[in-house]
Protein backbone atom coordinates (compact mmCIF):
# COMPACT_ATOMS: atom_id res chain seq x y z
CA UNK A 1 0.00 0.00 0.00
CA UNK A 2 2.93 2.31 -0.84
CA UNK A 3 1.78 5.96 -0.59
CA UNK A 4 -1.82 4.69 -0.38
CA UNK A 5 -1.92 4.23 -4.15
CA UNK A 6 -3.53 0.78 -4.05
CA UNK A 7 -6.51 1.85 -1.93
CA UNK A 8 -9.73 2.44 -3.89
CA UNK A 9 -12.09 4.75 -2.05
CA UNK A 10 -15.81 3.99 -2.14
CA UNK A 11 -17.29 7.32 -1.01
CA UNK A 12 -17.27 10.97 -2.04
CA UNK A 13 -17.64 12.06 1.61
CA UNK A 14 -14.17 13.12 2.86
CA UNK A 15 -14.97 11.96 6.40
CA UNK A 16 -15.89 8.50 5.16
CA UNK A 17 -12.83 8.42 2.93
CA UNK A 18 -10.62 9.30 5.90
CA UNK A 19 -12.26 6.54 7.96
CA UNK A 20 -11.63 4.08 5.14
CA UNK A 21 -7.96 5.10 4.92
CA UNK A 22 -7.50 4.71 8.68
CA UNK A 23 -9.19 1.31 8.68
CA UNK A 24 -7.00 0.11 5.79
CA UNK A 25 -3.83 1.23 7.57
CA UNK A 26 -4.67 -0.46 10.86
CA UNK A 27 -5.66 -3.67 9.13
CA UNK A 28 -2.05 -3.99 7.97
CA UNK A 29 -0.70 -3.35 11.48
CA UNK A 30 -3.03 -5.81 13.26
CA UNK A 31 -3.81 -3.07 15.80
CA UNK A 32 -7.34 -1.92 16.58
CA UNK A 33 -8.08 1.34 14.80
CA UNK A 34 -8.88 4.37 17.00
CA UNK A 35 -12.58 5.12 17.20
CA UNK A 36 -12.12 8.90 17.41
CA UNK A 37 -11.32 10.41 14.01
CA UNK A 38 -10.71 14.09 13.30
CA UNK A 39 -13.98 15.71 12.22
CA UNK A 40 -12.74 19.18 11.31
CA UNK A 41 -9.84 20.54 9.32
CA UNK A 42 -8.84 23.65 7.39
CA UNK A 43 -8.16 23.36 3.67
CA UNK A 44 -5.73 25.90 2.23
CA UNK A 45 -5.03 25.30 -1.47
CA UNK A 46 -3.63 21.72 -1.52
CA UNK A 47 -2.74 21.77 2.21
CA UNK A 48 -5.04 20.30 4.87
CA UNK A 49 -4.42 21.53 8.43
CA UNK A 50 -5.89 19.38 11.19
CA UNK A 51 -6.74 20.71 14.64
CA UNK A 52 -3.96 20.85 17.20
CA UNK A 53 -4.94 17.62 19.00
CA UNK A 54 -5.50 15.47 15.88
CA UNK A 55 -3.65 12.12 15.82
CA UNK A 56 -1.79 12.89 19.08
CA UNK A 57 -3.28 10.30 21.46
CA UNK A 58 -1.33 7.11 22.16
CA UNK A 59 -3.69 5.09 19.92
CA UNK A 60 -2.20 6.91 16.93
CA UNK A 61 1.45 6.23 17.82
CA UNK A 62 2.00 3.54 15.19
CA UNK A 63 0.33 5.66 12.52
CA UNK A 64 2.36 8.79 13.32
CA UNK A 65 5.62 6.94 12.80
CA UNK A 66 4.62 5.33 9.49
CA UNK A 67 5.34 7.47 6.37
CA UNK A 68 2.63 5.69 4.34
CA UNK A 69 -0.03 6.81 6.80
CA UNK A 70 0.19 10.50 5.87
CA UNK A 71 0.07 9.60 2.18
CA UNK A 72 -3.10 7.62 2.85
CA UNK A 73 -4.65 10.60 4.63
CA UNK A 74 -3.65 12.95 1.79
CA UNK A 75 -5.15 10.61 -0.81
CA UNK A 76 -8.35 10.32 1.21
CA UNK A 77 -8.73 14.10 1.43
CA UNK A 78 -7.50 14.75 -2.12
CA UNK A 79 -4.65 17.02 -1.07
CA UNK A 80 -0.87 17.03 -1.44
CA UNK A 81 0.22 18.32 1.97
CA UNK A 82 -0.83 17.57 5.55
CA UNK A 83 -0.24 19.70 8.63
CA UNK A 84 -1.39 20.03 12.22
CA UNK A 85 -2.19 23.31 13.93
CA UNK A 86 -0.68 24.34 17.27
CA UNK A 87 -1.31 26.97 19.91
CA UNK A 88 -1.11 30.42 18.37
CA UNK A 89 1.01 32.95 20.25
CA UNK A 90 -1.20 35.22 22.32
CA UNK A 91 1.10 38.20 21.76
CA UNK A 92 1.31 40.72 18.98
CA UNK A 93 3.30 38.37 16.72
CA UNK A 94 0.42 35.86 16.47
CA UNK A 95 2.80 33.15 15.24
CA UNK A 96 1.24 29.88 14.14
CA UNK A 97 3.73 27.11 15.08
CA UNK A 98 1.73 24.62 12.97
CA UNK A 99 3.61 21.43 12.05
CA UNK A 100 3.98 20.11 8.51
CA UNK A 101 3.45 16.34 8.47
CA UNK A 102 3.59 15.73 4.72
CA UNK A 103 5.10 18.01 2.09
CA UNK A 104 8.16 20.14 1.48
CA UNK A 105 6.85 23.56 2.56
CA UNK A 106 3.68 25.19 3.87
CA UNK A 107 3.46 28.24 1.58
CA UNK A 108 -0.10 28.65 0.27
CA UNK A 109 -2.07 31.04 -1.91
CA UNK A 110 -5.58 30.90 -0.52
CA UNK A 111 -8.38 32.64 -2.44
CA UNK A 112 -11.72 33.78 -1.06
CA UNK A 113 -14.13 36.59 -1.93
CA UNK A 114 -11.94 37.48 -4.91
CA UNK A 115 -8.87 38.06 -2.72
CA UNK A 116 -5.71 35.92 -2.67
CA UNK A 117 -3.91 35.58 0.66
CA UNK A 118 -0.29 34.38 0.53
CA UNK A 119 1.44 32.97 3.61
CA UNK A 120 3.39 30.15 5.24
CA UNK A 121 0.82 28.25 7.32
CA UNK A 122 3.47 27.05 9.78
CA UNK A 123 4.54 30.62 10.58
CA UNK A 124 1.44 32.83 10.58
CA UNK A 125 -2.13 32.34 11.71
CA UNK A 126 -5.09 32.15 9.34
CA UNK A 127 -8.54 31.80 10.92
CA UNK A 128 -11.26 30.11 8.89
CA UNK A 129 -13.79 31.46 11.39
CA UNK A 130 -13.16 35.05 10.26
CA UNK A 131 -14.14 34.39 6.63
CA UNK A 132 -17.43 36.30 6.93
CA UNK A 133 -15.72 39.37 8.40
CA UNK A 134 -13.02 39.31 5.71
CA UNK A 135 -15.69 39.13 3.03
CA UNK A 136 -17.75 41.90 4.63
CA UNK A 137 -14.76 44.24 4.70
CA UNK A 138 -14.73 44.17 0.90
CA UNK A 139 -18.37 45.31 0.74
CA UNK A 140 -18.25 48.41 2.94
CA UNK A 141 -18.58 51.89 1.49
CA UNK A 142 -14.96 53.03 1.61
CA UNK A 143 -14.29 54.32 -1.89
CA UNK A 144 -11.34 56.72 -1.88
CA UNK A 145 -10.64 56.37 1.84
CA UNK A 146 -7.27 56.28 3.58
CA UNK A 147 -6.98 53.39 6.02
CA UNK A 148 -4.61 52.81 8.93
CA UNK A 149 -4.44 49.13 9.89
CA UNK A 150 -2.63 48.96 13.21
CA UNK A 151 -2.39 45.14 13.24
CA UNK A 152 -2.30 44.30 9.56
CA UNK A 153 -0.86 40.79 9.66
CA UNK A 154 -0.91 39.25 6.19
CA UNK A 155 -3.63 41.70 5.14
CA UNK A 156 -6.66 39.86 6.54
CA UNK A 157 -8.81 43.00 6.38
CA UNK A 158 -6.65 45.44 4.40
CA UNK A 159 -6.54 43.26 1.28
CA UNK A 160 -10.36 43.09 0.92
CA UNK A 161 -10.50 46.86 1.36
CA UNK A 162 -7.88 47.37 -1.34
CA UNK A 163 -9.18 44.76 -3.78
CA UNK A 164 -12.95 45.06 -3.39
CA UNK A 165 -13.85 48.23 -1.48
CA UNK A 166 -11.85 50.71 -3.55
CA UNK A 167 -9.88 52.41 -0.78
CA UNK A 168 -7.24 54.82 -2.00
CA UNK A 169 -4.44 54.07 0.47
CA UNK A 170 -3.64 51.68 3.33
CA UNK A 171 -1.00 52.33 5.95
CA UNK A 172 -0.21 48.83 7.21
CA UNK A 173 1.49 48.47 10.60
CA UNK A 174 3.03 45.06 11.30
CA UNK A 175 5.78 43.77 13.60
CA UNK A 176 6.04 40.09 12.57
CA UNK A 177 8.62 39.58 9.77
CA UNK A 178 6.85 36.44 8.50
CA UNK A 179 3.56 38.32 8.25
CA UNK A 180 5.29 41.19 6.45
CA UNK A 181 6.73 38.79 3.87
CA UNK A 182 3.27 37.31 3.37
CA UNK A 183 1.66 40.75 3.14
CA UNK A 184 4.10 41.88 0.47
CA UNK A 185 3.42 38.72 -1.53
CA UNK A 186 -0.33 39.21 -1.19
CA UNK A 187 -0.16 42.85 -2.26
CA UNK A 188 1.79 41.86 -5.37
CA UNK A 189 -0.46 38.89 -6.15
CA UNK A 190 -3.58 41.06 -5.99
CA UNK A 191 -2.01 43.94 -7.93
CA UNK A 192 -2.50 46.55 -5.19
CA UNK A 193 1.05 47.02 -3.84
CA UNK A 194 1.29 50.63 -5.01
CA UNK A 195 -1.64 51.61 -2.76
CA UNK A 196 -0.18 50.24 0.47
CA UNK A 197 2.59 51.65 2.66
CA UNK A 198 4.00 49.06 5.08
CA UNK A 199 5.24 50.42 8.41
CA UNK A 200 7.59 47.78 9.82
CA UNK A 201 7.97 47.42 13.58
CA UNK A 202 6.08 48.07 16.81
CA UNK A 203 3.05 50.25 16.07
CA UNK A 204 3.74 52.24 19.25
CA UNK A 205 6.75 53.56 17.36
CA UNK A 206 5.49 53.58 13.77
CA UNK A 207 1.88 54.77 14.09
CA UNK A 208 2.69 58.22 15.61
CA UNK A 209 4.77 58.95 12.51
CA UNK A 210 1.88 58.37 10.11
CA UNK A 211 0.01 61.53 11.05
CA UNK A 212 -3.70 62.34 11.11
CA UNK A 213 -4.54 60.89 7.72
CA UNK A 214 -7.06 58.11 8.40
CA UNK A 215 -10.68 58.03 7.40
CA UNK A 216 -10.82 54.59 9.02
CA UNK A 217 -8.62 52.77 11.56
CA UNK A 218 -8.58 49.00 12.03
CA UNK A 219 -7.82 47.58 15.48
CA UNK A 220 -7.78 43.86 14.75
CA UNK A 221 -5.79 42.42 17.67
CA UNK A 222 -7.31 39.74 19.92
CA UNK A 223 -8.08 39.32 22.72
CA UNK A 224 -7.87 43.11 23.00
CA UNK A 225 -6.28 46.04 21.18
CA UNK A 226 -6.90 48.48 24.05
CA UNK A 227 -3.27 49.56 24.40
CA UNK A 228 -3.44 50.89 20.83
CA UNK A 229 -6.64 52.92 21.17
CA UNK A 230 -4.72 56.20 21.75
CA UNK A 231 -2.64 55.38 18.66
CA UNK A 232 -5.81 54.96 16.62
CA UNK A 233 -7.08 58.37 17.71
CA UNK A 234 -3.76 59.98 16.79
CA UNK A 235 -4.18 58.65 13.23
CA UNK A 236 -7.80 59.75 12.68
CA UNK A 237 -8.39 62.87 10.62
CA UNK A 238 -9.33 65.98 12.58
CA UNK A 239 -12.83 65.77 11.13
CA UNK A 240 -13.21 62.27 12.55
CA UNK A 241 -13.71 58.89 10.94
CA UNK A 242 -14.50 55.24 11.60
CA UNK A 243 -12.92 52.81 14.06
CA UNK A 244 -13.13 49.00 13.82
CA UNK A 245 -12.47 47.76 17.36
CA UNK A 246 -11.99 43.99 17.63
CA UNK A 247 -12.21 42.31 21.04
CA UNK A 248 -13.05 39.03 22.72
CA UNK A 249 -16.11 39.88 24.81
CA UNK A 250 -17.53 37.78 27.65
CA UNK A 251 -21.21 37.18 26.84
CA UNK A 252 -23.27 35.50 29.55
CA UNK A 253 -26.51 37.36 29.00
CA UNK A 254 -28.17 39.34 26.23
CA UNK A 255 -26.93 42.74 27.41
CA UNK A 256 -23.24 42.01 27.86
CA UNK A 257 -22.11 42.98 24.36
CA UNK A 258 -24.20 46.16 24.27
CA UNK A 259 -22.78 47.22 27.64
CA UNK A 260 -19.26 46.53 26.37
CA UNK A 261 -19.93 48.63 23.28
CA UNK A 262 -21.25 51.58 25.30
CA UNK A 263 -18.36 51.38 27.77
CA UNK A 264 -15.84 51.28 24.91
CA UNK A 265 -17.47 54.28 23.24
CA UNK A 266 -17.17 56.27 26.47
CA UNK A 267 -13.54 55.21 26.87
CA UNK A 268 -12.69 56.52 23.42
CA UNK A 269 -14.34 59.84 24.29
CA UNK A 270 -12.17 60.08 27.41
CA UNK A 271 -9.01 59.22 25.50
CA UNK A 272 -9.77 61.79 22.81
CA UNK A 273 -10.32 64.47 25.46
CA UNK A 274 -6.94 63.65 27.01
CA UNK A 275 -5.41 64.28 23.59
CA UNK A 276 -7.16 67.67 23.45
CA UNK A 277 -9.49 66.36 20.76
CA UNK A 278 -13.10 66.43 21.96
CA UNK A 279 -15.15 63.99 19.91
CA UNK A 280 -18.29 61.94 20.18
CA UNK A 281 -18.15 58.23 19.34
CA UNK A 282 -21.41 56.84 18.07
CA UNK A 283 -22.05 53.12 17.68
CA UNK A 284 -22.62 52.40 14.00
CA UNK A 285 -22.67 48.61 14.30
CA UNK A 286 -21.71 45.67 16.50
CA UNK A 287 -20.55 42.66 14.52
CA UNK A 288 -20.54 39.24 16.16
CA UNK A 289 -17.83 37.39 14.24
CA UNK A 290 -17.61 34.01 15.98
CA UNK A 291 -17.50 32.24 19.30
CA UNK A 292 -13.90 32.25 20.50
CA UNK A 293 -14.56 29.93 23.43
CA UNK A 294 -17.56 29.17 25.68
CA UNK A 295 -19.19 32.49 26.66
CA UNK A 296 -16.49 34.49 24.82
CA UNK A 297 -17.32 36.00 21.46
CA UNK A 298 -15.09 37.75 18.93
CA UNK A 299 -16.88 41.03 18.28
CA UNK A 300 -16.14 44.10 16.18
CA UNK A 301 -17.45 47.45 17.35
CA UNK A 302 -17.81 50.01 14.55
CA UNK A 303 -17.53 53.50 16.04
CA UNK A 304 -18.09 56.77 14.19
CA UNK A 305 -15.97 59.63 15.55
CA UNK A 306 -17.14 63.21 15.04
CA UNK A 307 -15.90 66.52 16.52
CA UNK A 308 -18.28 67.79 19.18
CA UNK A 309 -18.57 71.29 17.73
CA UNK A 310 -18.63 70.28 14.06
Amino acid sequence: MEGGNSLVFTSNDPHQRLAQAVEAFFQTTKIDAPTELPRKWLRLQDLVLFNKDAFLSKEWASARSAPDFWHLVANALKCQRIGRQAEVDAGQMRQSHAELLLGEDAWVEHREHGVTYCFDATKVMFSAGNITERGWMGTISAQGETIVDLFCGIGYYSLPLLVNAGVEKVHACEINPDSIDALRAGLQKNGVAERCNIHVGDNRETAPLIGRVADRVLLGLLPSSEYAWPLALSCLKEEGGILHVHMNVVEKDDGDIQRWAEKTSMKFSELAALQGNNMTFGIDDIRRVKWYSPHVRHCVLILRAEPINA
